[in-house]
């Protein structure tokens, strides 16, 4: 796949770095992927992070139908797109818009920002420690905490030794 996901828990951070080779197939299939670290992780913030790509050969057909789609990250929160080259920077700026468009009117627009650099979307956030980890979505949602603690029975009356 040419992107990995982590989450930076302490500043509620999903961040998405793509390397290597860019295509429609592989755009559409972390999209896809990005709706399920989405809900594990529950951030409040999202970055797109294409500092790493070696080409993008994707094409304005599925940037225009991804903007169409309703946001991998629901909620008010910021979302950065950080496209360092002309080429990227320009589609970016293309989703924006038309995301924008298509929210005219929402009580929640999505703040969707195009920036140059990964530190210039750290910078807008205002965040200076980052603590980023890998996100496995499997791994995360068995992680979930038991109701009642291993070893003890749940009681409705007092506990007795």
């Amino acid at each position: 796949m040419a992107c990995q996901f982590e989450f930076d828990r302490s500043n509620s951070i999903l961040r998405c770095k793509f390397e290597g080779a860019v295509t429609d197939e592989s755009l559409r299939e972390c999209h896809k992927e990005a709706r399920k670290y989405a809900a594990v992780t529950n951030a409040g913030v999202g970055i797109l992070d294409f500092s790493n790509v070696e080409s993008f050969s994707v094409s304005s057909q599925l940037v225009r139908g991804l903007a169409l789609l309703p946001p991998v990250m629901p909620g008010p929160g910021p979302r950065f797109i950080v496209a360092p080259s002309t080429h990227i920077y320009g589609l970016a700026r293309m989703f924006q818009e038309l995301r924008s468009l298509q929210q005219h009117g929402s009580d929640a627009p999505q703040e969707i920002q195009v920036v140059r650099s990964v530190d210039e979307a750290y910078t807008l956030l205002k965040v200076r420690e980052l603590h980023f980890e890998p996100v496995n979505a499997e791994a995360t949602l068995r992680k979930e905490p038991d109701p009642v603690p291993l070893g003890r029975a749940a009681t409705a009356g007092p506990e007795r030794g």
